[in-house]
């Protein structure tokens, strides 16, 4: 088993080198309280979660615009007030034992980050585009009234427009530029937004990228990262973190 505890190897990366995939991977309810608890039972320090925001602007933790797949409902998150959002099922549809886990605020989240010691990934995930900027102020709004006086979270995102936005509302932020593939103007975006970290998917990687992101002084790390084997690999290549769904295959508590 890979620790989870392991320092990363470069100065690029000042964050834990095992990252748990939207909070605990699949070994619990995604992007939930309980989810949380899993990663530190498992001896993770960091987690990523995903935001998005509700009809009436509450922060909340959600992967998919439209729920579904890991919440009991079929409604986009953007359609529903937070009370509504409140009165959903979270737990259920991974497993009975969790039935009647809720979703969580962003301030629900920091808190139990902050109690269970966990570093945190946030990813600014609009619902939809048009909604980037707002994500991104009300993300920057509470992470900057909850982590005064405390070291800060990494803010990344897909979306070059919540990059800019959050940008523009909080420089003092570190922040990261995820990728799908490896755009042919990955730099110049990573340049223009003022990142401090690159996130591309691991099966684009290879030396020359990893390379060039450590010239310009950009930590990597790679997303969903499953393997112990991949993980090696992608080390051996130079990359400072993975994120990953498997947090029973590389958790080491000794």
């Amino acid at each position: 088993m890979s620790s989870v505890s392991a320092a990363a190897p470069n100065s690029h990366w000042p964050y834990p080198r095992f990252i748990a995939h939207r909070g605990s991977g699949t070994l619990a309810p995604e992007n939930t309280l309980a989810g949380f608890r899993e990663a530190r039972h498992f001896c993770f320090q960091g987690i990523e979660t995903d935001v998005m925001l509700t009809a009436d602007g509450a922060a909340v933790l959600s992967h998919d615009p439209v729920l579904g797949r890991v919440v009991k409902s079929a409604s986009p998150v953007a359609s529903l007030s937070l009370k509504e959002i409140k009165t959903l099922d979270a737990g259920s549809l991974t497993a009975q034992k969790w039935a009647g886990e809720r979703i969580p605020t962003l301030e629900e989240a920091i808190e139990a980050c902050e109690a269970n010691g966990l570093f945190m990934n946030i990813e600014i995930k609009p619902a939809s585009e048009s909604a980037a900027q707002a994500t991104a102020q009300e993300t920057v709004r509470i992470v900057r009234k909850l982590f005064e006086g405390k070291s800060l979270p990494l803010l990344s995102s897909f979306s070059r427009n919540a990059l800019a936005a959050a940008a523009v509302e909080a420089p003092e932020m570190p922040r990261g530029l995820l990728l799908e593939g490896i755009p042919s103007d990955w730099k110049e975006a990573c340049m223009k937004l003022a990142v401090k970290t690159v996130h591309p998917d691991w099966q684009s990687v290879t030396p020359d990228f990893v390379e060039e992101a450590h010239a310009m002084g950009l930590g990597v790390m790679c997303y969903t990262v499953d393997s112990p084997d991949t993980a090696d690999a992608l080390f051996t290549l130079g990359v400072d973190a993975v994120c990953t769904n498997r947090l029973d295959l590389f958790a080491d508590c000794r």
